[in-house]
């Protein structure tokens, strides 16, 4: 059975002269999200590459498939905060 085409109905009414009616939905109210466990305690990071820099990152991942998007991100963060003497903080779970 087709979905009824509420817009269309709507304009219709509207072309007409008639009141557009709202329908109410039988729907179940959404479930309650979840909370995600397995980002607690962590942030988002991120920032504007070229193209080139996606591309390089998927060969070393077909390279070495064992890893994992996050792993390399992590691996760079780690260099960059060993270049600059900091706390190599980016693999504390």
């Amino acid at each position: 059975m087709a979905k009824p085409n509420r817009l269309q109905a709507a304009l219709s009414h509207q072309a007409n002269g008639q009141p557009v009616q709202r329908q109410e939905s039988s729907a179940k109210p959404a479930p309650a999200t979840r909370k995600e466990t397995t980002r607690q305690g962590k942030v988002m990071v991120s920032g504007w590459l070229p193209l080139e820099a996606r591309a390089s990152l998927r060969l070393i991942l077909a390279h070495h498939p064992e890893k994992l998007m996050q792993d390399l991100v992590v691996e760079a963060f780690d260099d960059l905060f060993a270049k600059y003497n900091v706390p190599q903080t980016a693999r504390i779970s």
